[in-house]
């Protein structure tokens, strides 16, 4: 107990009965009890971000002392309540720290996206050009065939008039 700093006994119950008559009470973190008992410096010292009354949140599989973008990678297959808890227990550097690491994910994915975009375009021309060969062929192949029949039902024809005999009318 710091010396000068005020005691917890009856003298304080004006700050109990203010916290009792207060419409919206204020959450503090610690009780009063608690908070006359602390040292001036110590309390000082805590950092403002950090909820002394939360239950740390505790990883499995031990990965508690892993990095942090280990125990965020573990933490995206956890249930969403869970994964709300464990990002309520980190101090504001942790949490500068995620959101560095989500908008790396964010960046890995929509990267991961263009490169799919890129490639169905690829394939897409490839097919394309596919097809149009394929057609090419087709009318190539198609043209010559017509060619060849005409050249047939010519032919054929000339031999039909010179070997059949033509009747005569009379």
């Amino acid at each position: 107990m710091s010396p000068g700093l005020p005691q917890f006994d009856a003298r304080n119950e004006i700050l109990l009965s203010k916290q009792a008559n207060n419409s919206t009470p204020e959450r503090l973190d610690y009780d009063l009890p608690a908070l006359f008992e602390r040292d001036f410096n110590t309390l000082r010292e805590e950092s403002f971000d950090i909820d002394p009354t939360a239950v740390p949140f505790v990883l499995s599989e031990g990965k508690n002392e892993a990095s942090l973008s280990e125990r965020l990678s573990v933490v995206a297959k956890y249930p969403l309540e869970d994964q709300r808890r464990y990002f309520n227990s980190l101090s504001s550097a942790e949490w500068e720290q995620s959101g560095d690491w989500f908008t790396e994910q964010f960046s890995r994915v929509m990267d991961k996206m263009r490169r799919c975009r890129q490639e169905r375009r690829h394939l897409a021309m490839q097919f394309e050009k596919e097809v149009a060969d394929r057609h090419d062929a087709v009318i190539k192949e198609h043209l010559s065939l017509e060619g060849a029949l005409a050249g047939m039902k010519k032919s054929g024809g000339a031999v039909l008039d010179k070997s059949t005999p033509k009747r005569k009318r009379g």
